[in-house]
């Protein structure tokens, strides 16, 4: 194997790599962290972490919950065509990059649905005698599902040449 080919395979290996961990970011950080927080103020400060399955539902949640599922296809796509183009060598680039760009896209969506989502959703209601004021904002889930959204995206966009 000549040195051009060894550098070009560990190119490969290594946007390959980083493509899994992206998509490792966004399952991580949709179904296993918190993906909001709901901090609260007035008689009680109180801060309470939802996962994503647990957030209250509205409009923007559906949305919110659909670009989820979407960046998270969209990014299990990337990775298999940056391996398959990174280590197996196969001629898949335009497919590759069009598939990293849509994740980047879907990710940016997810983020704006995401934000959305936390400017809808205000106040909650305990008792039906408290209401409690305070804003949902974003908890590690979101963050590393966004972080790893853009990762594998970039990672298809990669050129091997």
């Amino acid at each position: 194997m000549g040195k051009r080919r060894k550098k070009s395979f560990l190119k490969g290996l290594i946007v390959s790599a980083v493509a899994v961990v992206g998509l490792v970011m966004v399952l991580v950080g949709a179904f296993s962290l918190d993906w909001l927080s709901y901090k609260s103020s007035g008689l009680l400060d109180t801060t309470n972490s939802y996962m994503l399955s647990k957030l209250p539902d509205s409009d923007s949640f559906d949305l919110m919950n659909v670009f989820v599922y979407v960046t998270l296809g969209l990014s299990a796509l990337t990775a298999v065509l940056v391996v398959l183009c990174g280590i197996l060598r196969l001629r898949l680039d335009s497919v590759k990059m069009l598939s990293g760009v849509l994740t980047i896209i879907a990710t940016v969506l997810l983020i704006i649905f995401t934000i959305k989502y936390t400017k809808d959703t205000g106040s909650i209601s305990v008792d039906f005698i408290i209401s409690l004021k305070g804003e949902f904002v974003l908890a590690a889930g979101s963050i590393v599902a966004f972080a790893g959204g853009i990762i594998n995206g970039a990672a298809g966009l990669v050129s091997e040449k």
